[in-house]
């Protein structure tokens, strides 16, 4: 009797474990394109004015950034330029009026960011280079003091704070201001979290466990950042609703240390619920969030660098996840980003492989 029962245990784990995911055959083979030494990160966008998604990618070990300009299933490598030294976190936007897509670059060892200004054909020029604090990481623009004009936030590494400098409309920001937020801080978003339709700024601090968020107060200053308990070294975030509640966006944090991904659901109020740790067999460098099998659940990716995985999870719609499926996705993937680059209206991927010098962009078969 005993020996019958164990053996049913055994083939109800071995049923268990065989699941297949939802997420089985979720790309086509991958797009492979090359870009210079130890890519860091990525800024989708529309350079040339024209249909189609383009990209640029910051090269930190040759100080350079690859753009390369898309239509649909293709791309080319439109320019390469040299910002500062270093260069690291990038974000493309328009900072002046004109409606052409510009870039700012964190240079990580000169302590400035580089403003570059598109010319609506896919190329850029070196504008007025902009002082931040010490080894600048990520950049993000927003409008913090609701003028109509982009303003720009950088994490500062060594520091533990983000500057903020207001946009002038010419492509020139003010002086910075800063705002002390956690240990190291590697990556942010600047969004809405509480509802008053003011962008705010949420930082993961990697030397902790825990993310901060500065709340906007309209004029371009900042309310004390608060902080919520994660994973251990929290080095990557991304947003979405993910319990379908309709309210601002809610948080997936990838936790580095811990091999786990955190989802804090947003209450709206300055408040987050959190979700129960999501424990993975991998160290997480990245993680972004998409419908990507187009069910009405918003689920996640999470970047594997040492299997040289893409790990889809398809969302429950109550904050929960299911079962991973990994995809390839070059060598050693830091950094993910969504778009929908063959316009199909599915959202697609792409990753910065940082030890195959090169992006890998994953196209959606959810049709």
């Amino acid at each position: 009797m005993l020996r019958r029962s164990l053996c049913a245990f055994l083939v109800a784990l071995s049923a268990v474990s065989l699941q297949p995911s939802a997420f089985a055959g979720q790309f086509q083979i991958p797009i492979i394109l090359p870009v210079g030494k130890h890519p860091s990160e990525v800024a989708v966008g529309n350079f040339n004015n024209i249909g189609g998604v383009d990209f640029a990618v910051t090269n930190t070990d040759d100080n350079t950034v690859s753009v390369y300009l898309g239509n649909g299933n293709t791309f080319f490598l439109k320019s390469t330029f040299t910002p500062g030294n270093r260069p690291v976190g990038i974000a493309t936007g328009f900072i002046s009026p004109i409606t052409k897509a510009d870039l700012v670059v964190a240079n990580s060892q000169d302590n400035q960011v580089s403003i570059m200004k598109g010319d609506g054909r896919g190329n850029f020029n070196l504008g007025v280079d902009e002082t931040s604090g010490k080894n600048p990481h990520a950049v993000a623009l927003a409008d913090f003091n609701m003028d109509g004009i982009s303003d720009l936030a950088v994490s500062n590494v060594n520091d533990s704070t983000i500057t903020v400098m207001l946009g002038n409309a010419d492509g020139t920001f003010g002086q910075g201001n800063n705002s002390v937020v956690g240990v190291n801080p590697v990556a942010m978003l600047a969004l809405d979290f509480n509802c008053d339709s003011v962008p705010d700024i949420a930082v993961a601090n990697s030397g902790s466990t825990q993310i901060a968020i500065l709340f906007g107060q309209g004029d371009g200053t900042f309310q004390r950042a608060r902080v919520f308990d994660v994973g251990q070294s929290p080095v990557s975030l991304a947003v979405g609703d993910f319990n379908g509640d309709g309210m601002s966006p809610d948080i997936a944090v990838a936790n580095l240390k811990s091999n786990s991904f955190s989802i804090l659901l947003n209450n709206c109020d300055q408040t987050f619920t959190s979700s129960k740790s999501h424990p993975i067999s991998f160290a997480p460098k990245a993680i972004a969030a998409a419908d990507f099998d187009q069910d009405g659940k918003v689920d996640l990716a999470v970047a594997d660098a040492v299997n040289n995985h893409v790990v889809l999870y398809p969302g429950n719609g109550d904050g929960t996840f299911g079962t991973g499926a990994a995809s390839d996705a070059g060598k050693q993937p830091v950094f993910l980003s969504v778009a929908d680059f063959n316009a199909d209206g599915f959202p697609d991927l792409i990753a910065v492989d940082k030890a195959g010098n090169s992006v890998t962009v994953l196209m959606n078969k959810a049709h």
